[in-house]
């Protein structure tokens, strides 16, 4: 929104655009928090600072009860190709949220992928890298 020259696509993943997009009580559910631990076993392995993950979690998951909020006006507003993208049982976004948003951005199309979750880059590796290449022209 604020820099349109730098984007010529935008695949998105999972997203929401207002936190009522989210699914409640997503801290519980058992795949979210083992992808959250798997996550934090892998920063701690990769990560420059490999003791602050709590510190990490304990700022996104902030960022993620307050943010984003992004008006209709704002959205309607946006003019670069977008694809919305989620599985078909994501334990986080709610689907007809993601519904909403690919209705609510102009010229957008909605790709739900079967068989996955918030984690369908894991769970199916190539169905997930083949949409965003083909997306992205290069499929």
């Amino acid at each position: 929104m604020r820099h349109k020259e730098r984007v010529g696509k935008v695949f998105a993943f999972a997203a929401n655009t207002v936190t009522s997009g989210v699914k409640d009580g997503i801290e519980k559910n058992p795949t979210f928090a083992a992808y959250i631990d798997r996550a934090g076993r892998e920063y701690a392995a990769h990560s420059a600072t490999p003791k602050d993950y709590d510190s990490f979690v304990d700022q996104i998951s902030k960022m993620w009860a307050e943010q984003p909020n992004w008006s209709d006006a704002q959205l309607k507003a946006i003019d670069t190709p977008i694809l919305v993208v989620d599985g078909d049982h994501d334990e986080a976004i709610k689907r007809e949220h993601t519904e909403y948003i690919a209705a609510m951005i102009p010229h957008t199309g909605l790709l739900i992928l079967p068989n996955t979750s918030h984690f369908a880059f894991l769970q199916d590796q190539r169905q997930f890298n083949f949409a965003i290449l083909h997306f992205l022209g290069d499929e």
